[in-house]
């Protein structure tokens, strides 16, 4: 059997988090330094409607191009493992982004690909990341040849290949776990492929086609660029509504590579779930694409289905893309800051253009289970119903994909429902109601997630904890020992009864790991 001490070793980096579905995303990058015109903030206090936070960036150690290295500045390193660790408790995703404008990334051999996985793969987990995102520039890739399919260029098999094998290797370690993949190719990468294919023209392309399957966002940066073709064979120009939701659609129906040539095989699309709109939170966040509020909702009420077309661009799909993904920001600091414009406008904006209302008025949705009955009891209250068919109850276990699960008529005048779920199994359950109206129009609820704990399972209470961590066994006697977040022993207890108390007065503030001799685990943050 595996020992107490090598479970908790190999484990150190699995931490218990809820895994919302951030659909839809605002992503944002997070900087890890701090300038006078957009300040350090610590990542724990980002503004709250951000829910996949980058830190930026993994940089190569000097000399090398493939040997990454991430140190937190602005905290120790143990407060800022437990900040990240924070955040995903809340349901966030957070990630570090490898590379950067001005930075070169390159892997152009077995050696450097085994040094850039494993430097890597020492990032994630000493700090807990959940995600990783490939941000790609500064002459990282280029293309001589090939195609999209099979690329010929060793820098970017190696990145294929060295991507690949940290996704399995962070599942095969992470109770089969995905790590969240995001990429953010300026345009030249990515759809100036219908340009040219040679030097960074297309040069994300075989990338994207390799790793789409894996790929959770897709967030082109709509920004720093030059004219474009979109999909219907126009040109055009950054910070327009045309731009954002041409370029948009390029990414969703895919495109012809070198538009004259097509020696490469054309781009095959992507999910329109997977697309999020990338652009400069105000004007001094890049050097140009900035583009105002009122015409980014425009675009992308226009480019979901949801409003009327606002320049010259005819959208290829009739109906839109209700379920685009989201928004992108370059940057979380320069959002925050309120010398270039509103503080956090470009959240604002966001939540204006991605908040879908239910068609009644919804005053509150909660959940809560209940261990005598073994059921989660949802309810929710309206105060006006016009046109309302009934309500779809949508269940998932993680967070992505949803069921129905039940169905509740609405009944005239009525202002209170409720829905029992019977016997859920233990761990985290999310929940969403989609409301339908007469006419068959439907909207969704945002989501709730309920805890269902296992009554034969420990808990450990409260976390975070200042001084003194409660420890519940799910039986009569054990052993309990305490680790920290690099797996050295720092205390073990007998314990008699079932309860018990772990005194952490003089633990250094960080992620400490409960160990109980039955094999059960629990990650605490002491503060």
């Amino acid at each position: 059997m595996t020992s107490v001490r090598n479970l908790a070793v190999f484990l150190f980096t699995v931490l218990a988090t809820s895994l919302l579905a951030q659909n839809p995303a605002l992503v944002g990058y997070w900087h890890n330094w701090n300038t006078p015109s957009a300040p350090y903030i610590p990542i724990d206090q980002v503004d709250d409607r951000y829910n996949v936070i980058l830190a930026a960036f993994a940089t190569p150690t000097a000399g090398t191009t493939y040997n990454m290295t991430f140190t937190p500045t602005g905290v120790s390193q143990a407060q800022f493992i437990a900040q990240v660790q924070a955040l995903k408790a809340q349901g966030k995703r957070v990630g570090i982004s490898i590379g950067g404008g001005g930075t070169t990334v390159k892997i152009n051999s077995a050696s450097e690909e085994n040094t850039f996985v494993s430097s890597m793969l020492s990032i994630i987990n000493t700090y807990g990341f959940d995600a990783v995102d490939l941000d790609l520039e500064s002459g990282s890739l280029s293309i001589s040849g090939g195609t999209i399919a099979n690329p010929a260029d060793v820098p970017i098999i190696r990145m294929i290949n060295a991507t690949k094998t940290i996704m399995s290797s962070y599942r095969a370690t992470h109770s089969n776990q995905k790590l969240f993949l995001t990429m953010a190719p300026e345009t030249a990468h990515s759809i100036g492929g219908q340009s040219a294919w040679n030097g960074v023209w297309g040069s994300y392309l075989p990338i994207i086609h390799a790793l789409r399957d894996s790929l959770d966002i897709m967030m082109v940066q709509l920004y720093n660029s030059g004219s474009m073709y979109g999909a219907d064979g126009g040109i055009y120009n950054q910070g327009t509504a045309d731009f954002i939701v041409a370029l948009g659609e390029a990414m969703i129906v895919g495109f012809n590579v070198d538009r004259w040539s097509n020696q490469a095989g054309p781009f095959v699309g992507l999910p329109a779930n997977k697309i999020a709109i990338g652009l400069p939170a105000c004007t001094s966040a890049a050097g140009g694409g900035y583009t105002s509020p009122a015409v980014v909702k425009s675009a992308i009420d226009y480019l979901r289905g949801t409003g009327p077309k606002p320049g010259t661009y005819t959208r290829i799909s009739p109906t839109g893309y209700p379920n685009l993904r989201g928004m992108m920001t370059w940057s979380i600091n320069w959002d925050a800051v309120s010398t270039c414009g509103p503080a956090y406008e470009f959240a604002g904006n966001f939540e204006t253009i991605f908040s879908a209302p239910l068609p009644v008025e919804l005053a509150y949705f909660s959940g809560k289970y209940a261990e005598k009955s073994q059921t989660t009891t949802l309810e929710w209250t309206i105060t006006s119903a016009e046109n309302n068919r009934h309500f779809e109850v949508e269940h998932s276990a993680d967070g992505r994909v949803f069921a129905t699960i039940g169905t509740v008529l609405a009944t005239g005048d009525a202002k209170m429902y409720q829905f029992v779920h019977e016997k859920p199994a233990p761990g985290l359950h999310h929940y969403r109601l989609r409301s339908v109206d007469l006419d068959g129009a439907a909207t969704y609820s945002n989501i709730i997630t309920v805890l269902v704990r296992d009554a034969n399972a420990m808990q450990v209470y409260p976390n975070p904890v200042t001084a003194m961590l409660t420890v519940e066994l799910p039986a009569e006697g054990g052993r309990i020992h305490v680790y920290d977040a690099v797996g050295q022993l720092r205390q073990t207890l007998e314990v008699s009864g079932k309860t018990t108390q772990v005194d952490l007065c003089g633990y250094a503030p960080g992620l400490y790991c409960v160990v109980e001799s039955g094999g059960g685990m629990k990650w605490v943050i002491k503060q």
